[in-house]
């Protein structure tokens, strides 16, 4: 240690002994502000990153595309066939009484403006009837038994369809819940 470096330490020893506890003052800290706009973007990107695992997690046919606007919204309840790519159908078609049970839930939610129920094979001429102007498409895609039945719901608020998600997401016989604006 040089000279300076000794009398810094002997001064610095010299202070310290002269201070109590009681001759320093407590710590305060400013209070964090937050802006509005800091926060809303906080919100936004935890929003995105839900969604996104929200996708990764359950596909993009799962994943409610609804804004906060009013308005009817539309809700397909797809039951399980033997070609579902769901683990929880194990490659078997919903059962007439899963189907009862679903369709029973259904009717009890409250905001259900329309439901139907399309069976497998009316669901297959319609996809037929959409696909009509694209011959190969039609050759080499669906075959009868492979679009399956579900029910169709016109619901009358995001809240309502989102009723419908809820209490059908693992429910036996349901493969998938998709929903969008009608």
């Amino acid at each position: 240690m040089n000279t300076t470096e000794q009398r810094l330490t002997e001064a610095l020893k010299a202070a310290g002994g002269t201070l109590g506890p009681q001759d320093v003052p407590d710590l305060v800290l400013p209070a964090r502000r937050r802006s509005a706009p800091m926060m809303l973007a906080a919100a936004a990107a935890t929003l995105a990153v839900i969604a996104g695992g929200t996708l990764l997690a359950f596909g993009r046919e799962s994943v409610p595309v609804l804004g906060s606007a009013g308005g009817d919204v539309r809700v397909s309840v797809f039951l399980c066939t033997k070609t579902s790519s769901n683990p929880a159908c194990d490659k078997k078609d919903a059962t007439q009484e899963e189907k009862d049970e679903i369709k029973k839930y259904l009717m009890r939610v409250p905001g259900v403006r329309k439901m139907e129920y399309v069976s497998k094979s009316e669901a297959y001429l319609r996809f037929r009837k959409d696909m009509e102007g694209e011959k190969g498409f039609l050759e080499s895609s669906a075959k009868s038994g492979d679009i399956p039945d579900s029910f169709q719901l016109t619901m009358v608020s995001k809240v309502a369809a989102n009723r419908v998600l809820e209490g059908n997401l693992g429910r036996p016989g349901v493969d998938q819940i998709v929903m969008g604006r009608s």
